[in-house]
């Protein structure tokens, strides 16, 4: 019998590679809209605070809507 932590772990790692992929655009919206408007610049690296919480909100809407659509 597969227990209810295996079961998640396995629904983790399947949705790994898709959560990757929609990273990337969401940093790249997060940086359009957030960061240039309010710094100016491109981050060099690591977001700042503010940005990292919306790219983590951005990732979660964009698998969301993704796997709605599947």
């Amino acid at each position: 019998m597969i227990t209810s932590r295996t079961r998640a772990k396995i629904a983790e790692l399947s949705a790994q590679p898709i959560t990757d992929r929609l990273s990337s655009t969401a940093y790249e919206q997060v940086v359009e809209k957030l960061c240039l408007p309010r710094c100016g610049h491109t981050p060099n690296g690591e977001l700042c605070k503010e940005a990292e919480k919306v790219h983590r909100l951005f990732v979660a809407l964009l698998f969301k809507s993704y796997s709605g659509l599947n």
